[in-house]
């Protein structure tokens, strides 16, 4: 299984590969929670982030609402096979 990463912007990160053994929605979880910790600790005006968590479909959903970009966009995680 995998971690699909897209960008409303229309960019896609190289697929990652969940280790043997690791929780896919717990290992997807971190990445994204991390992701969002170290923008917003990074760049406080990258906040606040939005955080939505689909479980049962296995996505995960962040909103960056930065003060310097277009409003609203968005990071797509996505469990795939």
């Amino acid at each position: 299984m995998k971690i699909k990463i897209t960008y409303s912007w229309g960019d896609e990160e190289e697929p990652i590969v969940i280790p043997e053994g690791k929780n896919p929605w717990k290992y997807m979880r971190d990445i994204a929670l991390n992701e969002a910790e170290e923008s917003f600790a990074g760049n406080e005006d990258c906040g606040p982030i939005g955080i939505e968590t689909y479980k049962e479909d296995g996505r995960i959903i962040l909103t960056y609402n930065k003060d310097y970009v277009t409003e609203n966009d968005r990071c797509f995680y996505e469990l795939v096979k």
